[in-house]
């Protein structure tokens, strides 16, 4: 890696020109460039710039519960917050906040944490009235806010 690294640069140098004006006593003439010296090939191990590279064990596994938790809060997109009143809840609540659509899930995050775990137990004719009564309020809101006129 240092090697290409090391390359790369010395090209850059190379093609990149003059890095500096010329000055006037030197108009007309070529530039003059610096003599490019390849560096000899060092491996690994001989090279004293080289950061040592921790090698995991081949049979050292990762936390399946972290591995878990970081995936599920990476899929949720939820605030640390909201994760540990996630966590709170019982499994069929999750499963069902899980379900819903991302316009359904934020106002999920409105509701007393009895009344999601209420919602989540109902049947879904329930379910389906009470999204809509959800719903009413949150226009009927929305409406009352519109009509207020912005407040600064």
């Amino acid at each position: 890696m240092r090697n290409t690294l090391v390359a790369s640069m010395v090209a850059g140098a190379v093609f990149a020109g003059p890095a500096f004006a010329q000055d006037d006593g030197m108009a007309g003439q070529p530039p003059v460039e610096a003599p490019v010296t390849a560096e000899p090939e060092m491996d690994a191990a001989s090279d004293p710039m080289a950061a040592p590279v921790a090698q995991a064990a081949p049979d050292a596994a990762p936390d399946p519960d972290v591995v878990a938790g970081i995936d599920a809060m990476a899929q949720t997109g939820l605030t640390p917050d909201q994760q540990a009143q996630y966590d709170a809840w019982p499994t069929g609540t999750q499963s069902y906040y899980s379900g819903l659509t991302a316009d359904r899930q934020e106002l999920f995050w409105l509701l007393k944490d009895n009344d999601k775990i209420a919602l989540s137990q109902l049947p879904e004719a329930q379910q389906a009235a009470a999204w809509e009564m959800i719903d009413r309020q949150v226009q009927g809101a929305a409406a009352a806010q519109t009509a207020d006129g912005p407040t600064e």
